[in-house]
């Protein structure tokens, strides 16, 4: 037996550990004794620990190497898990919620003549499910389309009795109403074709069934589909909050961790309102669950994602106020490119 010196432990530890379980529940304070549990043992890639019934296999292990006074991160097969290790759960059974904004640039083509609903379904939710099948993951995973619809009126008395109680109207004088398609809910399946294609069949007749949704209860006025910045997508955000803010009832035992990601055609800047802003910045930190805003298309020369927040100029129309700026540092931003973007 050989005593190591504290300089040589130093160079065995572990700097990152990622640990991936599935079809369980761990609490934070289940990772907090497994953590505890692993605390100064040697630990090998792809090894399976098991505590008090909590199953875990390793998936990565990562170690710190200074090279001419330049420390690099590289990763390892094994190593030693010290107190200034990282352990990262990873969670291949959670639930998520996939929404699709269909605005009106979901018709449109992008610089390499692609549809943007080709790119987000055949290219991003394909590679999506592809990488789930590969990790063998198990998600409860809800699908859900979304989008907003302007009228042109002038006046809420202009609808019909039986719509006024759904016509909303924002800050610049404008009538609108908000559709959301439920395609998937709460679905575990290993193989998601049939969820792709059913997405397609819908999507060819969207568009016309959401402007003719109120065709029977002769509505005169013109509709159309809005732009992917006047979205509602701080209220969707909302609905996945709703879910996630009572996650303690009726608690599945077969499930941890909570992910919602937004598909939008856009490029990340949204038109919003004050107040539902603060209240959705409040209430993601509160519950501690962000967002995943996925954007189909091109990265802008400015800071994103970025909210354009409309002054209220029906309330105060004497009031010259210039629209106001934020960065909603509570949202993951990313941009996705396709295949034939990058052969290009």
């Amino acid at each position: 037996m050989q005593i190591l010196t504290q300089k040589e432990l130093e160079s065995v530890s572990l700097h990152h550990v990622e640990l991936v379980f599935q079809d369980q529940y761990y609490s934070r304070s289940d990772m907090l004794r497994m953590r505890n549990f692993l605390m100064n043992k040697i630990l090998f890639y792809e090894e399976k620990i098991e505590l008090m019934k909590m199953r875990a296999k390793v998936e990565e292990l990562w170690c710190n190497i200074k090279i001419d006074d330049i420390w690099y991160n590289f990763r390892v097969t094994c190593g030693l898990i010290t107190d200034k290790t990282r352990v990262s759960f990873r969670s291949s059974s959670a639930q998520v919620h996939i929404f699709i904004q269909m605005s009106s640039e979901m018709w449109l083509f992008d610089n390499y003549g692609q549809l943007y609903f080709e790119k987000a379904v055949d290219g991003y939710l394909s590679h999506l499910f592809k990488l789930w099948r590969e990790k063998k993951c198990s998600h409860d995973v809800t699908i859900t389309l979304f989008s907003r619809t302007f009228y042109d009126a002038k006046s809420v008395d202009e609808f019909p009795e039986c719509m006024k109680e759904w016509i909303r109207e924002d800050n610049r004088g404008r009538f609108y109403e908000d559709f959301y398609w439920v395609v998937v809910q709460n679905d575990r399946n290993e193989d998601w074709s049939k969820t792709i294609g059913s997405l397609k069949t819908i999507f060819s007749t969207y568009d016309n069934d959401v402007l003719h949704f109120h065709e029977d209860k002769q509505l005169s006025r013109a509709s159309f589909n809005s732009t992917s910045s006047d979205g509602n997508v701080l209220e969707v955000i909302n609905m996945a909050l709703n879910v996630y803010e009572k996650f303690y009832m009726d608690r599945s035992f077969e499930r941890t961790g909570k992910m919602s990601m937004i598909i939008t055609p856009g490029v990340g800047v949204f038109d919003v309102n004050r107040e539902l802003m603060n209240i959705t910045k409040q209430r993601s930190i509160d519950i501690g669950s962000s967002c995943d805003l996925i954007c189909l298309g091109e990265r802008p020369l400015f800071a994103v994602p970025l909210f354009r927040i409309n002054q209220d100029h029906i309330r105060y129309p004497h009031l010259l106020v210039e629209d106001d700026y934020n960065i909603p540092h509570w949202l993951n931003l990313s941009y996705y490119n396709s295949n034939i973007q990058i052969e290009c």
